[in-house]
């Protein structure tokens, strides 16, 4: 019986151990998303672990320094319901020491619906924020169920008030409940 190189067999191993590093990474990220379901699910102002609480009529009548945005509709695996989901009333803003991120969606599918979404939005001189995973929005909707959503967010190291550059959340995923 032949033997196998021992380049091929240390290139198998590594390749496994990627796929392996890879499956643990997609197991984590997906028991995430799910922890993140079970206590992020709303249609008020929700937080994030560097946000602090806010209130939706606080947020709603004290929004200041609006800037209109788009709500980015492209990305990978976002979903075969995402085209269902019509959004409008994109902006962002300041409320106190919290930047709001406000969307109203409609569900025009027929069926009820999740919307993880990312409240992006990036500072003027300075860096994006709302677009990691931790960021990540969950918004159920029923069939024909219009919602308008406040996410409120604290920007670690950015003084409330300065001005932001751009607003652009953006669909993580659209999945039927």
């Amino acid at each position: 019986m032949e033997k196998e190189p021992e380049g091929k067999q240390s290139h198998e191993k590594t390749t496994l151990k990627r796929k392996l590093i890879l499956a643990l990474a997609f197991v984590v990220v997906f028991f995430v998303g799910i922890a993140m379901g079970a206590s992020g699910k709303t249609k008020t102002v929700t937080t994030t672990a560097a946000a602090k609480s806010v209130t939706t009529t606080a947020a709603a009548k004290s929004v200041t320094d609006k800037v209109v945005g788009t709500f980015a509709r492209n990305g990978f695996g976002i979903g075969q319901l995402a085209p269902k989901i019509r959004t409008r009333d994109t902006y962002c803003g300041w409320s106190g020491k919290h930047v709001i991120v406000h969307v109203t969606m409609r569900n025009t599918s027929a069926e009820r619906v999740t919307v993880q979404w990312y409240p992006g939005y990036s500072i003027v001189n300075g860096n994006s924020h709302g677009t990691g995973l931790t960021s990540v929005q969950y918004t159920s909707l029923n069939p024909g169920q219009t919602e308008s959503v406040l996410i409120g967010q604290s920007p670690k190291g950015v003084t409330a008030g300065t001005r932001i550059a751009r607003c652009y959340p953006s669909f993580f995923n659209v999945s039927s409940d």
